[in-house]
């Protein structure tokens, strides 16, 4: 159970250093698009396996596009998460609650924060 639980917080770490290098940069989409490869890097996963998301939400409505301007006095805000997925093999064949059928199980590193 800790080497799942080990696995499962260097996703997390991942998650959180991905974020932090979208603090560091300009708060664009095309920031956002590389966090996919950063995460990816990181965690020792595919980029299939790491979803980026961001978003804008006017008077606390999330809208279509990321760049959608509010308008003069609507309060706005934009959001950003990361969720990186890794399937872990228990060392021994025992299973607990929450095991694929194959015995394996799917671990969710994620992070997220308010950008702006």
């Amino acid at each position: 159970i800790s080497r799942g639980y080990s696995t499962k917080l260097q996703l997390e770490q991942a998650a959180q250093r991905s974020i932090e290098k979208a603090m560091q940069g300009d708060k664009k989409e095309s920031l956002y698009d590389t966090l996919k490869e950063e995460g990816a890097q990181t965690a020792g996963v595919a980029e299939s396996a790491v979803d980026v998301d961001y978003w804008v939400e006017c008077n606390g409505v999330a809208q279509a596009q990321y760049g959608t301007d509010c308008g003069t006095g609507v309060p706005y805000a934009r959001y950003l998460s990361i969720d990186i997925t890794k399937t872990y093999t228990p060392m021994f064949s025992t299973r607990f609650a929450g095991a694929n059928a194959d015995g394996t199980y799917t671990l969710h590193g994620r992070a997220g924060i308010r950008v702006q």
